[in-house]
């Protein structure tokens, strides 16, 4: 009678952690990864948004310390991108082709592409670009650490085109 008393006891005590797996948490990492994706992508989206409205310290909010970026030809610290705020008059954007790869646990790199309207210093900067930016989680809040763009010439895709070997004739 003990033993059936135990073993009752036993089933009672473990049937939350039975009950507790459900098709969505024994999935969880891929729902995770899907919601961080969705989230990293808003965020990058909304990342726009200071620059278009010329707002500085929100920009300064997004950033990592020893945050990079390259547009233009130039690289460039968090402060001279700051400063190139104020020369950018962005008309529009649309995005698209948004890829997100998580290398680690608490970085994510964002691949895609955006067609905008506007100009930097005056001169037309209008046109389809790629862009990559690479975010890291400190402290529970993600944070651009680098982001760089890429005019995609007319005519040009963006996948790479592989080297055919050459034949040596002797």
């Amino acid at each position: 009678m003990k033993k059936i008393l135990a073993l009752v006891a036993l089933v009672v005590a473990a049937s939350p952690l039975a009950f507790g797996q459900t098709p969505q948490s024994q999935s969880g990492q891929a729902t995770s990864t899907a919601d961080r994706e969705k989230m990293l992508i808003e965020i990058e989206k909304k990342s726009w948004e200071p620059l278009k409205n010329k707002q500085v310290e929100e920009a300064r909010k997004l950033a990592a310390p020893g945050y990079r970026a390259i547009y233009y030809g130039q690289i460039k610290d968090a402060e001279e991108t700051y400063k190139d705020i104020n020369d950018i008059d962005m008309k529009s954007i649309s995005f698209s082709d948004w890829k997100v790869t998580f290398p680690v646990k608490d970085t994510a790199i964002i691949t895609y592409k955006y067609d905008g309207k506007g100009s930097y210093k005056g001169e037309d900067t209008s046109g389809q670009n790629v862009a990559t930016s690479v975010w890291v989680n400190i402290g529970g809040e993600w944070k651009q650490a680098v982001y760089a763009e890429s005019r995609v010439e007319q005519g040009q895709s963006n996948q790479a085109t592989p080297q055919q070997p050459t034949e040596k004739k002797p």
